[in-house]
């Protein structure tokens, strides 16, 4: 998947078409991302015991990765991504300009940051 987390996006279908927004989460499995300001439900929650109130929520809702384009730094224009390079030496690249596109590392997960489930 060429959106990562951390990147600028604009949206290009959908009821928030010419949003932008820096993508929260990607869902691999399922093709989508996590847009943050975008595609915004909201969610009616109960009461789970008696002295607990019930709720109103808004939540970012995932939207699919073909309806987004990621924002081109050097020009704030939405572009196609490529590859450069092979092994460690590929870098995603913006189509338009030729320009790398930043890179945000992963967070390692260790066992103090886990949640217990």
């Amino acid at each position: 998947m060429k959106v990562h987390i951390g990147d600028t996006v604009t949206i290009c279908k959908g009821a928030d078409r010419g949003k932008e927004g820096v993508v929260l989460r990607v869902l691999r499995e399922s093709g989508r991302v996590v847009v943050a300001g975008v595609n915004i439900r909201t969610l009616h929650k109960k009461p789970r015991t008696g002295d607990e109130q019930g709720s109103i929520e808004k939540k970012e809702m995932p939207i699919a990765c073909s309806n987004v384009m990621v924002v081109d730094p050097s020009d704030k224009r939405r572009t196609r991504v490529g590859y450069v390079g092979s092994g460690r030496e590929k870098q995603r690249v913006a189509k338009r300009t030729g320009k790398v596109l930043k890179h945000t590392p992963k967070k390692k997960s260790t066992p103090d940051t886990q949640e217990k489930s």
